[in-house]
């Protein structure tokens, strides 16, 4: 899974693997930069303990974000479905 988060104005594209509650960062990328800047980055995620759990905490706030927006378009879909069916019934 793909998550973007920002960080002190920087977008980061991380690629993830989600176990739980877990969030595995595999790879580091900066759409708005060159690779240096993704590799400095995950330099960083490694070595730096406290950054980490910042990247963390905005990875699970993106994640909560992107289970929210799917399950409100589920709902919508669920919902015109239901009122088609229901339509198509009552012809």
């Amino acid at each position: 899974m793909y998550l973007t988060i920002e960080y002190d104005n920087l977008k980061i594209t991380c690629q993830c693997e989600i176990y739980g509650d877990i969030i595995e960062v595999e790879e580091f990328t900066c759409p708005d930069y060159d690779y240096e800047i993704a590799d400095f980055i995950a330099d960083r995620y490694e070595k730096d303990q406290q950054f980490a759990m910042v990247i963390q905490d905005e990875l699970h706030t993106a994640y909560l974000e992107e289970q929210i927006a799917r399950a409100a378009e589920k709902h919508e879909d669920d919902q015109f479905w239901t009122a088609h069916h229901a339509a198509r019934e009552a012809v």
